[in-house]
């Protein structure tokens, strides 16, 4: 049987017309209301037709405004939905592509709907449009001041943390922040522009803030002192960064060893031009020993750090966790006891990417082929997914030859057609064939070729 899904808002209005004269006798599905289309051919979200609102706003909503608890509204019909009834349970808000035109408003004392907001609205989402967040100064006062001003039972700000990658940012100075205090706020969801901004709103003007979620766009060069030992009362913090940043031990550590009362914490970040990797024993003694309630920690670390110290002296460990490795380095080569270290310590690995362009010196090769009777064979047991990006045949050997390393569940290889001709002997070689019997897919960074028989007998999964 063939099965489809529709959406609601993209049926005839007339059929919409009667599943809302059906719905509007089911508490259920009136308490929390939507009334946004999604998919439309030149935005994300728009608003019902003109038709639909207007039944929407004359025969629905009086009927059942007095059990709303929720609305999910956009900006072009909020006041025309708003001004349909009086809403006396409504506490929950979500507003999508909320303009500052919009905010000046309705978020205003003499504003119709200022009882809602000021009374009633415990939970609110806003998401807005990023050509409307370009000037800092105006979305912070348009929008994010006015909201702290007039919604007096807010606990729950959740502001432009779903929107689209290019997501509004907040920033803050001493005196641009003096609007935003609040002593009810207690979980919040916020894009800034730099960690000073963070640091701004965990400066004690909100008082009861258990759950902080924040995006941060730069973690460089506070003017703020990161000194500050005061102790936060979070329960819940995530810190995401995308961007690179040289002060995260400068920065991000003194913020976290601050928080002795988390519970959960997630960390993003990407740190760059360190002389150590943050692995496990960092995190214990930097951050883990001094949160001592904390429950749940997710991490998503990337490290920079200068390849000549570290690859050679990895002291390894055993990470069951980590599923996916990028090792480059374009200045040094890899050597088999540092392939052989990451095996054992990433034992459950399901992808790894190699990019290293210098071979290895005549030392070190005529050391490899004097130790070759003694070393062991890397055995990576779970890997599927293998990228080679070499300027030279030495990576390939490694990684194909059987008794320098061994993939028995190797389906995927990506790797320059020329070196895969030469490992394996025009597809002959006894000793490479064993880690490409499984291989499913081939990718060759190049044009697609005619492959010969014996191709196809080296690769007999291939696709």
């Amino acid at each position: 049987m063939n099965c489809s899904i529709v959406n609601i808002m993209n049926l005839p209005d007339e059929i919409l017309i009667i599943i809302g004269n059906k719905l509007i006798r089911d508490k259920i599905y009136t308490r929390s209301i939507e009334l946004i289309k999604n998919n439309c051919e030149d935005e994300d979200t728009c608003s019902l037709s003109d038709h639909i609102l207007d039944r929407f706003c004359f025969d629905f909503l009086p009927q059942i405004h007095n059990i709303i608890e929720q609305f999910i509204l956009e900006s072009f019909s909020m006041e025309r939905i708003l001004y349909a009834g009086n809403y006396p349970q409504l506490c929950q808000l979500t507003l999508v592509n909320f303009t500052q035109e919009l905010a000046i408003r309705v978020l205003a004392d003499e504003s119709h709907f200022a009882h809602i907001f000021k009374n009633q609205i415990t939970h609110l989402v806003v998401l807005i449009d990023y050509i409307e967040s370009r000037s800092y100064d105006d979305l912070r006062i348009n929008v994010f001041q006015r909201i702290f001003s007039l919604l007096t039972t807010l606990t729950d700000l959740d502001f432009g943390q779903c929107s689209r990658s290019l997501h509004p940012v907040l920033t803050f100075n001493n005196s641009s922040a003096d609007g935003c205090f609040s002593s009810t706020i207690v979980n919040l969801r916020i894009n800034v522009r730099t960690f000073d901004d963070c640091q701004c709103l965990l400066d004690g003007r909100l008082s009861q803030l258990r759950t902080f979620i924040v995006r941060i766009d730069f973690i460089s060069n506070s003017k703020l002192s990161v000194n500050n030992t005061d102790i936060l009362h979070l329960e819940c913090f995530s810190l995401t960064s995308y961007n690179q940043t040289l002060d995260y031990e400068s920065h991000v550590v003194p913020l976290l060893c601050r928080m002795r009362y988390l519970q959960q914490l997630t960390l993003y970040v990407i740190v760059t031009i360190r002389s150590t990797f943050i692995d496990g024993i960092h995190l214990s003694n930097e951050i883990l020993d001094r949160v001592p309630q904390l429950q749940t920690f997710n991490f998503n670390i990337i490290t920079y750090a200068d390849a000549n110290n570290q690859f050679s002296n990895f002291p390894g460990g055993l990470f069951t966790n980590v599923h996916v490795i990028w090792l480059a380095d374009i200045f040094c080569p890899f050597e088999h006891k540092f392939y052989d270290r990451i095996a054992r310590s990433f034992q459950f690995l399901t992808e790894l990417t190699v990019i290293n362009y210098i071979p290895r010196n005549y030392k070190s090769l005529q050391e490899a082929n004097n130790n070759n009777q003694v070393s062991s064979v890397i055995v990576f047991p779970h890997l599927t997914h293998l990228h080679i990006c070499s300027a030279n045949i030495e990576v390939p050997k490694q990684f194909l030859v059987d008794t320098n390393t061994l993939f028995p569940r190797l389906i995927y290889l990506s790797i320059l057609y020329p070196y895969i001709e030469e490992v394996t002997g025009n597809f002959t070689r006894k000793a490479t064939r064993r880690n490409c019997a499984n291989i499913k897919r081939l990718h060759f960074f190049s044009t697609s070729f005619v492959h010969c028989k014996e191709f196809y007998l080296y690769f007999p999964c291939y696709k």
